[in-house]
Parts: structure tokens; C-alpha cells; sequence
């Protein structure tokens, strides 16, 4: 699949580096749209490659920005078209770092596929180098130019686990534009989601952060690569992954990003933040409704029963899970699970590749959208008392009295697991 991918699916900018020089140990790639140089201190280091792709949306005529961060590259020690090479010791920087230039001298992207096709161009070139044996280190790090990368990344990134797919770190938000208090409600808010899908059994629980993550080379392109999309790109490429080959979510490193309000994209971190500090109190910040994990989780367990017995008990999961059965049958026949359980148990002989087959079904967007219907009965509430009443938080590492509850989350969540549909219940990550 590799070689087909890199002949049938890659951008045609990676036919410009066949002829690239040199070697190294591991590749990060990073887009960057409207961004000064300050990132390159700590996205580049000795033995890596900084694949830096450049952009902005064709609706956005402004270079500006792009010619002084391009000016910090100094000159090209090799070039082909709208890609160069520039080398540590010729700049003051830490590592080479290879340009993608789809703002000045290369053409801009698409403005409805945005960050998704650069970092897609990015990890393209970054297979190719890989398979003519120039980049050693079988992880793609993918990160943003708001992200802050400790010094021991690559170490990290060489010590992931060979039968993962993709790689999630754990991360905080430094508040830059926005008051403190609106970084702690996302975060919490994400881990809370994070949390609840865990305490559901989903095998699709971990955060999604396009600068937090690192991707195995064969399984990237065994999913064609990043969706070109100009938002939600990291969370679609990682439901592919989860089923090729799980998600592991890893304790080390721990990636610092920007905590900043920003409209580059159409949902994401930026906007939520400019969302929550506009609010005119913590309180109006609403999240997700307890119940509706509960209804989830229910849900989940009837699936795993239908893998082994086709005759669901849907009242026996209601019960056990002391939910609402008639909001829950409501649910279940919206998401027309009889007919994916008919499937399943036409198509595989045996239960565990059943119950793969209907978690792989039932993937990270399907519980996304079960827990947005679970609002017409359960509409959002408080922050603050979603977290008093999900009384399953205690588990993952919340507590009210804690000084600092998303920093407890986060060591409690990056528990150094691979999940994903082939596996409910996680394997170890062996890092």
C-alpha cells in the first residue's frame, strides 16, 4: 500500500524532493498560516528534519508575514520550484528545515482545505523521504507553530510503540489573548468528553490536538493521509487510524500549545476560546449533559452483548446502566444499530470480529453525534455541574478540591495504552 499511495494518493509536491540531499533521524512537519519565526527555536534540533509548509487560503492575498518568517530561513543550500532546503549551518537555527512555500513562490491552498492539505503535503513528502530511507524514524511528528517542543521530542518519538497507528500526547494551554480561567473551561471540557467516552468504553477516547500527535508511516498512508479539510482534519484522520492499527495515548512528551483566540479556522481551540472569554460569566459555560454518557455507555455495552448473541437485550443494558430505555430505543433505532448488528453477523464467523466490526462501525464521530442527539432529552449544563454530577470522574483523575484538575486529567488519561475497534479494552504501548 505505501508505494501505491505514494504513486496514486500523494500531492505532487513530493515529486519535487527525488532529488533532495541528506539524511536524518526524524521528521516534523508543521504548518504555518500568518505566524512569526518564534516557533523555530524548539521545532528544530539536530538530526531532524523541520518540513515547514508555508501557506495561506487563496481568498487571502497578504505575504507580509510569510516574507519575514522566510527571511529568517536565510538563503537555500538546494531548491526545486517552490521547495528549498536551508540548513542549520547557515542559519542560527538548531536544525534543517525543509520549506513548502504554498504562500509566495508556490501556489495557495485552496481556502476550503486549508490546514488539512498542508499538513497532508507536509506527511507526503515526509513518506517519501521515508521510503528512499532519508528520514530513519518511522513517526511523523505533526505540530502546529503555537506549539512549544520540549528537547527530548525525538527521543519520545523514536520510543513510540511499533503497532500503533497514530500517537497522542498530553499538552496544556499557555493563555496568551485570552483570561486564564477560559483556557482551564476548554480544557477541562475536553477532558471531561475524553473521560466520559472512556468511562463509556469507547476504544475512540483520547484528546484531539493536530499539534499533540505523531503518525506511523505505513498506517498514515494505509489511510491516505490527512483529509483536506480547513478544520477537523486531526479528529477524521485519527478515526481511520484507530482502525487500522489503535491510538496510543502516551504520557511523554508533553507538548505545550498556545492558548489564543483566533477565526484561521472554522472550529477548533482558537474559536472556542474566543467563544468561552466572550461569555459573561464561567458559568454560562455549558458542556455536555452526564446522562448522555450513561446512554452511551449503554449503548456500547448492548453492541458488545449483540456480538455474541444476536438477540439484543436492550432492556437488560438500561437497566444495568440505570438509564431511560425508552430515550435509549429511541437512540439505538435513530442509529439504526440492528441493522449494523445484522451486518456484523452476516459478514464475520465469529464473535471477536463482530465486535470489531461494530466498533468499527461505531466510531469516535458516531459517539460524537450520540451524544449531540442524546441533547434533545439531556441538553447541556454548567460546566462546572457536569463535573459535579459525573460522579465516574474520580476515576480518570478529577477532584473539585484539586489544585489543578486538568493537570491530574491528563496524568490519569495518558495512561501509555493503544486503543482502538481491534482491541476493546486497551493493550499496553510498550514505551
Amino acid at each position: 500500500m505505501p508505494a501505491a499511495y505514494l504513486s496514486r494518493y500523494a500531492e505532487p509536491d513530493t515529486d519535487l524532493v527525488t532529488k533532495l540531499p541528506g539524511q536524518w533521524q526524524s521528521a516534523l512537519v508543521t504548518p504555518a498560516y500568518k505566524e512569526t519565526g518564534a516557533f523555530l527555536d524548539s521545532h528544530t534540533a539536530p538530526e531532524r528534519l523541520l518540513i515547514l509548509v508555508v501557506n495561506r487560503p487563496d481568498n487571502d492575498s497578504d505575504t507580509r508575514w510569510a516574507q519575514q518568517l522566510l527571511e529568517m530561513l536565510g538563503a537555500a543550500k538546494w531548491q526545486q520550484a517552490h521547495i528549498s532546503l536551508h540548513c542549520a549551518e547557515q542559519t542560527a537555527l538548531n536544525g534543517d528545515v525543509l520549506l513548502i512555500d504554498r504562500c509566495l513562490s508556490g501556489p495557495p491552498l485552496p481556502a476550503k482545505q486549508g490546514v488539512g492539505l498542508a499538513r497532508k503535503i507536509g506527511c507526503d513528502i515526509a513518506c517519501r523521504l521515508h521510503s528512499r530511507q532519508q528520514i530513519l524514524c518511522p513517526w511523523i511528528g505533526s505540530s502546529d507553530a503555537d506549539a512549544l517542543l520540549p528537547g527530548h521530542y525525538d527521543t519520545a518519538l523514536s520510543g513510540l510503540p511499533t503497532d500503533a497507528a497514530a500517537a497522542m500526547f498530553p499538552f496544556n494551554h499557555r493563555p496568551e489573548s485570552v483570561p486564564a480561567y477560559a483556557v482551564t473551561l476548554y480544557e477541562l471540557h475536553m477532558l471531561y468528553y475524553v473521560s466520559g467516552l472512556r468511562f463509556a468504553g469507547s476504544p475512540y477516547a483520547w484528546p484531539t490536538i493536530g499539534s499533540c500527535m505523531a503518525i506511523n508511516v505505513v498506517h498514515y498512508q494505509q489511510a491516505r493521509g490527512f483529509p483536506k479539510r480547513a478544520a477537523g482534519e486531526d479528529f477524521y484522520l485519527l478515526d481511520k487510524l484507530a482502525k487500522l492499527g489503535g491510538v496510543a495515548h502516551v504520557s511523554n512528551p508533553h507538548i505545550e500549545v498556545s492558548g489564543r483566540a483566533s477565526q484561521r479556522v472554522p472550529f477548533g481551540t482558537g474559536p472556542a476560546l474566543r467563544k468561552i472569554a466572550d461569555l459573561s460569566s464561567t458559568a454560562a459555560f455549558t458542556s455536555y449533559h452526564p446522562a448522555s454518557f450513561v446512554l452511551l455507555k449503554a449503548a456500547l455495552e448492548a453492541l458488545r452483548m449483540a456480538a455474541i448473541d444476536s438477540e439484543v437485550c436492550l432492556q437488560q443494558a438500561a437497566r444495568h446502566n440505570a438509564c431511560d430505555y425508552s430515550h435509549l430505543r429511541s437512540l439505538w433505532q435513530q442509529f439504526q444499530c440492528d441493522n449494523a448488528i445484522a451486518t456484523a453477523w452476516k459478514n464475520n464467523p465469529d464473535n471477536k470480529r463482530r465486535q470489531r466490526a461494530l466498533f468499527t462501525w461505531f466510531d469516535g464521530f458516531k459517539c460524537l453525534k450520540w451524544i449531540h442527539s442524546c441533547r434533545s432529552q439531556h441538553p447541556d449544563i454548567p460546566l462546572e455541574k457536569a463535573l459535579s454530577d459525573a460522579n465516574w470522574l474520580t476515576s480518570f483523575g478529577y477532584s473539585a478540591d484539586s489544585k489543578n484538575p486538568v493537570h491530574s486529567m491528563q496524568n490519569t488519561l495518558a495512561d501509555n495504552q493503544v486503543r482502538g475497534p481491534a482491541s476493546i479494552g486497551p493493550n499496553p504501548a510498550r514505551n
